[in-house]
């Protein structure tokens, strides 16, 4: 399977969170159910301290500090 760039990631994540079934988004863009799981925790957003960040800047900061 080729690479999916970041934009599109994020963009596949963007329709699970506005509520489009993994296994819709997985069969009508034919990408893995595992690689959007992956993005959807990758891109899940967390909210610390009054602050908006997504688990990679999270762990980023957490061991950055």
């Amino acid at each position: 399977m080729k690479k999916i760039s970041l934009k599109l990631q994020k963009k596949y994540v963007s329709y699970y969170q506005r509520g489009k079934s993994v296994k819709d988004i997985c069969k009508k863009y034919k990408i893995p159910k595992s690689s959007l799981y992956l993005w959807i925790f990758k891109y899940k957003e967390t909210i610390t301290t009054g602050e908006r960040v997504n688990v990679a800047e999270y762990q980023k900061l957490r061991f950055h500090s």
